[in-house]
Parts: structure tokens; sequence; C-alpha cells
């Protein structure tokens, strides 16, 4: 499990290049990682919180707040209790890395 005040940012060393189709709450990601060599899926939670952590260091709760703003009216509670699980996810197969406090 996450631990809700660590900070998450993509590293500067990855290079990620972006593929997205779809219309608001249908939006999907794919994500090719130059360093790894891996393409990553992602629907639209997960995408945005991807492209949130490319460019600014955040929390989980920061990211929820970020998220909220961003995801289209129709999204529900359901998209941001994703945020930790996602986080998690992104650290295991190394597409974001905690940030010294």
């Amino acid at each position: 499990m996450v631990n809700k005040h660590q900070i998450w940012r993509v590293p500067d060393y990855l290079q990620l290049r972006w593929q997205s189709w779809g219309e608001a709450e249908n939006t999907e990601f794919v994500v090719f990682n130059c360093y790894s060599g891996e393409t990553h899926c992602l629907n639209l939670t997960a995408g945005l919180v991807l492209q949130y952590l490319e460019t600014e260091a955040a929390s989980a709760a920061a990211l929820s707040a970020a998220i909220r703003q961003a995801l289209p009216a129709g999204a529900n509670e359901d998209a941001l209790r994703q945020i930790p699980d996602l986080l998690h996810e992104f650290d295991e197969v190394g597409l974001i890395a905690p940030v010294a406090p």
C-alpha cells in the first residue's frame, strides 16, 4: 500500500511517448517508456495521474484534488479511489519514483 503522504514524480531520465484517443470519460492512453521499452495501456484516470506526475511531484491526496478537477463531470468517486493503487502499480513498473524528503 502507498503512503498517502509520500510525494511521487516521473523521474527525469524517463522519456514517455503518449498517444490518446476517445472523448471525455472514454479517453484512453497508450504510453511508451523509451527507457524500458515497455508500452502501457491506461484508462482516463491513470493517464491523467501519470501526465500530472510528469510535470509536477505530488502526493496521493494532492493528485486526488487535481484529478477531480480534470475528470469530466460524469466521472465518479471510484476513479479517485484508484489513485493509491495506480501509484503502487506505476512504482512497480518504474514509471514513477518517490521523492526523497
